[in-house]
């Protein structure tokens, strides 16, 4: 008898795989859609989730850029009076540096991207926003405190010269501020 049962209950497995077959055969010619078609979709999807930077943010970026190059080159200088030179301040100086840029470019993005989702409206969106600069907030943080630590745990750069660039930025975003207010955007 139970032979009979299995051979039964794959015949129905096989007339049910049919109909499925035939349900899907239909629904192909039904909806397919043209080469075309897709291959339009999946371009504007594809520019749809890229990376799109404004263009605020890349000229607020190379400012901080160019101020931390000078107040580097100008940190270097008084350390060199105070202490001896050595490459250990270069080359923190220039992670330090280039960190510290870093976290200022991905929180600018942040916003950008806050924005967005402000602009785009929806009963939530002030609280996706909050919940999005809190968490790029924490994530920044911690890689930015870790990338300095393990940096210094190397014994390559100097601690004062990794640390100090840390406040380029926010110097920097000051002296900008001040400018912009005395003379207006250019």
């Amino acid at each position: 008898m139970s032979i009979i049962r299995i051979n039964v209950n794959v015949n129905i497995l096989l007339t049910q795989r049919k109909k499925i077959n035939n349900i899907l055969k239909i629904g192909k010619k039904c909806c397919i859609m043209p080469n075309k078609l897709r291959k339009k979709r999946s371009e504007n999807h594809r520019k749809e989730n890229e990376m799109k930077i404004d263009k605020t943010v890349w000229k607020e970026t190379g400012y901080v850029v160019l101020g931390t190059v000078l107040l580097s080159a100008v940190m270097i200088l008084v350390y060199s009076v105070i202490s001896s030179f050595s490459l250990k301040m270069i080359y923190g100086a220039a992670f330090g540096s280039t960190a510290a840029v870093l976290n200022f470019f991905f929180m600018a993005y942040t916003l950008q991207k806050a924005v967005e989702i402000n602009a785009e409206g929806g009963e939530d969106s002030e609280e996706k926003v909050k919940l999005k600069v809190k968490a790029s907030y924490t994530v920044r943080s911690m890689i930015y405190v870790l990338s300095l630590a393990v940096a210094f745990m190397t014994g390559f750069f100097d601690v004062y010269a990794l640390l100090i660039p840390a406040l380029f930025p926010s110097i920097i975003a000051r002296i900008r501020m001040f400018w912009l207010n005395k003379h207006g955007e250019q």
